[in-house]
């Protein structure tokens, strides 16, 4: 990691610029605001989104300044060495550095953001590099710390400054509606008939906006147009965040039977329909009025490999649930947010997974089912 004894110039002066440069773009928004809110915890206006995008972008997040930078001495902050590098090199390649060592690293997602805004900076005289780095902010904020107003913020500077090489119509989608505005999203994706995205994403943002049937509507065409693996396990996924168990399980059980696909995925869809498919089977025959108090753990498969949970029992009630061991990478918000829900539902039918950790998701569920499945013994 840098040594800050030798290198107190460079990072003064880089953090006195940025936090200048932040301060500028500023001019009549408070010194503080609110941060971005969870979906349906807040429904706005077209112009009320606006009016919050602005305000947010513009305004440095209130953890900003007790964030301290610890990148080490060998990282590139200008993008220059991504083509002379040879392999992955976390150490030197800022893109390999923010996935592999910032998003592995739940404590590190704020400092990911903040060195984002330097790298902006760092970069300010290059336009085509400093697109790249608001690009990467947004993702930051987005995938990272799920604040989605600075996402979008951040993301139009970069389409802006580089027009057609970033723009992602599902990412500003989803973003809108997490920012309370289903007319935006609608906007974008209304006029969608077909799902072309890897994992059928527009036809699971239809049904986590509520519109279960246009959502299963969606995954039965890609199921028709070659992806059957595809279009039944997002099928599958959709009814299983609903609790309509029964319905899953058919879904689930079409994957695992599917002999053809043009979907590169298959195998891995294939394996990941099987877990849910044993997952479900226990949790669908847990008696939870029969819970014994303790402590219980209980694993399962996830993105990268094991998952373990510990779930403690008080008084027949989930007291809590902890993830105690796992290899997933990023994001890891799942980690944190699957086990609340599973408390605050006491139970883990319709517990809402964490956007773009699904697999992750899924395998918390299914390993506290197996935890829940030894408190009954």
């Amino acid at each position: 990691m840098r040594d800050e004894c030798r290198w107190p110039s460079r990072v003064v002066i880089l953090q006195a610029i940025m936090l200048l440069a932040m301060a500028a773009a500023t001019e009549a928004a408070p010194a503080s605001a609110p941060q971005s809110q969870p979906a349906g915890a807040v429904k706005r206006t077209r112009a009320e989104v606006e009016a919050y995008i602005e305000q947010m972008g513009k305004t440095k997040p209130e953890w900003f300044d007790s964030v301290e930078l610890n990148t080490p001495d060998t990282l590139d902050l200008t993008f220059s060495n991504e083509n002379e590098i040879e392999g992955w090199e976390p150490q030197r390649k800022l893109g390999s550095y923010m996935f592999s060592v910032i998003g592995s690293n739940p404590n590190r997602y704020r400092e990911g953001a903040k060195l984002m805004h330097q790298v902006i900076v760092v970069n300010q005289k290059n336009p085509a590099r400093m697109a790249r780095a608001m690009h990467m902010l947004g993702y930051a904020y987005y995938d990272l710390l799920q604040d989605y107003a600075r996402a979008v913020y951040w993301w139009r500077r970069a389409d802006k400054a580089a027009p057609g090489k970033f723009y992602n119509t599902l990412n500003y989608a989803r973003a809108y509606f997490k920012l309370g505005s289903k007319e935006m999203t609608l906007q974008l994706i209304g006029s969608l008939g077909r799902d072309n995205t890897r994992h059928a994403d527009i036809a699971r943002l239809w049904a986590e906006m509520g519109d279960t049937q246009k959502g299963l509507a969606m995954t039965e065409a890609v199921a028709g147009d070659g992806r059957p693996d595809v279009g039944y396990l997002a099928a599958g996924d959709i009814c299983r965040s609903r609790g309509e168990f029964k319905r899953a399980l058919g879904y689930y059980q079409k994957v695992v039977e599917t002999t053809e696909s043009t979907s590169r995925d298959l195998p891995y869809n294939q394996e990941r329909a099987r877990r849910n498919l044993d997952g479900i089977r226990i949790i669908d025959a847990l008696d939870l009025t029969k819970l014994k108090d303790g402590t219980y753990n209980g694993d399962a498969i996830g993105f990268k490999g094991q998952l373990d949970v510990e779930v403690v029992i008080l008084a027949g009630r989930i007291q809590s649930v902890n993830v105690t061991q796992t290899t997933e990478d990023r994001p890891l918000t799942a980690l944190s947010e699957v086990p609340e829900r599973i408390v605050e539902k006491q139970g883990l039918k319709g517990v809402d997974v964490t956007a773009a950790a699904t697999v992750t998701s899924d395998a918390i569920i299914n390993a506290t089912g197996k935890a829940l499945q030894q408190a009954m013994k």
